[in-house]
């Protein structure tokens, strides 16, 4: 402003000061020129400002109805790729704080009422991306500890709109029972089901909501999962699928994505390296490949298809990973287990993981040591599937406590001291004959509590784990104590 006040208004200032310093015959015309400039300025001053102020409202409102748009902030964690790209950043805090786009997206619903009518108002369509927030979005953002001034809200695609009947089917979307075909996807075949709309479920999107996507289905927390259907009232942003030609040229041909084989897609070593890539990046110690792991992982994922059912527990087969890894002759003292479905590559699998934050405890976890993983291509409610399992492994010593270990020796000393005592008797003649068969009972008691005990007390010292038959003979331990006790009242009695 005060360049351009400037630019107009120094050649006069200098004439009237030229005027004023000399006998020029407008020298009184021009002394009260000043007050008139001061006026001028003053004047033209009010007017940029107003207007500035003008266009800043006018802006604004064009805005609120639609007839502009804002550009919104698009970060780095690829949910949106390849329309949006993937951002740099080694994790996902950096991810999420890193801008890659932003594109220009026009205020939904926006428009204005005029004479009982709607003007300018937007009403969505498939294929649209838009921007959202609600106590949801806000909740995710807040766990995965993301919040900052950019990131306060999700930007996905529209899949199905009110009255729609959304299933996900062999890696397709159909809705009102038709493919669609999906160009922006960044693989094809590649969307999978969730918690919300697990694969081969069919649902009806109620009246108000709609269901969203990103277009990077393998790495992306959207309406399939915990997100569920998003309010339209909760839409803030919209670009429509109408606008978004320039970026089609990063779009795939969807023309051949049907004639797709079921085949698994996962090359597991592959997998396994880039993980131990990570591991090793986050300080952790990699992971070696167990084959007895790969064969309990692949009975597992046999049974998970078998009874749809992916829950550690194993509610409906009973069949859990303890099981397949006994059955796979392999026995460690920690394990998990992470079950994934959907047609993964190596690198699609691990950006899956890497959008949810449960996975660095899982899969970064120090205390695991050992690794197999099994891709199983089988049905579930009568539609192809591939089930990924990782079972993971690993040793912790069991640190006992000092004082239970000094028990064991405790007790260890004391029985045989006791032994020699009862072994004693057979030194007593006619009183060792007439309950010879009672004083030899003690002495086998004792013997077999003496051999518990050095067990038990040897495994300890060397802070190795109990097996679950020397858990048994602690039990055992205590029945035959009894039984010492109980014989001894008897023998001390005569």
């Amino acid at each position: 402003m005060r360049l351009l006040l400037e630019f107009f208004f120094l050649p006069y200032i200098e004439l009237f000061r030229q005027i004023h310093t000399t006998h020029h015959p407008f020298r009184r015309f021009f002394q009260g020129l000043p007050l008139f400039a001061l006026l001028l300025i003053l004047w033209v001053n009010a007017f940029f400002v107003s207007g500035t102020f003008a266009y800043a409202a006018l802006f604004q409102a064009a805005d609120k109805i639609g007839i502009v748009s804002s550009a919104v902030h698009i970060s780095g964690t690829g949910s949106m790729y390849p329309t949006f790209p993937k951002g740099t950043g080694r994790t996902l805090e950096d991810l999420a704080r890193e801008d890659v786009a932003a594109p220009l997206m026009r205020t939904y619903p926006g428009g204005f009422h005029l004479f009982n009518r709607w003007y300018s108002r937007y009403t969505l369509h498939r294929g649209d991306i838009v921007s959202f927030s609600n106590e949801k979005t806000a909740e995710l953002i807040q766990n995965d500890g993301l919040a900052t001034d950019r990131v306060n809200g999700f930007v996905k695609r529209v899949v199905g709109l009110p009255g729609d009947v959304i299933e996900i089917r062999d890696g397709f979307v159909v809705v009102n029972g038709e493919k669609i075909e999906e160009p922006y996807t960044a693989t094809p075949r590649s969307t999978f089901g969730g918690a919300y709309l697990p694969d081969c479920h069919r649902l009806e999107i109620p009246e108000g909501k709609t269901f969203v996507m990103g277009d990077n289905r393998k790495a992306s927390n959207d309406s399939r999962h915990v997100l569920g259907l998003v309010d339209l009232q909760d839409i803030s942003r919209v670009l429509p699928y109408a606008n978004q030609t320039p970026y089609q040229s990063l779009w795939h041909d969807p023309s051949q994505d049907y004639q797709q084989s079921h085949t698994a897609l996962l090359h597991e070593q592959e997998y396994i390296d880039k993980l131990n890539a990570i591991r090793t990046e986050h300080g952790v110690k990699p992971l070696k490949f167990q084959p007895k792991l790969e064969q309990s992982a692949k009975l597992r994922a046999q049974n998970i298809l078998k009874y749809n059912d992916l829950s550690f527990e194993a509610t409906q087969s009973g069949y859990t990973m303890e099981k397949a890894m006994k059955e796979s002759g392999y026995s460690n003292i920690i394990w998990g287990e992470a079950p994934t479905l959907g047609y993964y590559t190596a690198d699609e699998l691990l950006e899956n993981y890497a959008e949810f934050p449960s996975w660095k405890k899982f899969l970064l976890d120090s205390r695991y040591q050992e690794t197999g993983i099994a891709a199983v291509v089988g049905e579930l409610n009568g539609c192809p599937v591939q089930i990924v399992v990782q079972h993971v492994a690993g040793y912790m010593p069991p640190n006992y406590k000092k004082e239970d270990i000094e028990g064991w020796k405790t007790s260890l000393d004391r029985l045989r001291t006791v032994l020699k005592s009862w072994e004693s008797a057979r030194s007593f003649g006619a009183q060792y004959e007439e309950r010879k068969s009672q004083y030899e009972k003690m002495i086998q008691l004792i013997n077999e509590r003496i051999a518990i005990a050095q067990v038990i007390f040897a495994k300890m010292s060397a802070n190795q784990w109990l097996s679950d038959d020397e858990k048994a003979l602690i039990n055992k331990d205590k029945t035959l104590y009894q039984s010492q006790e109980s014989l001894a009242k008897i023998l001390n009695e005569r």
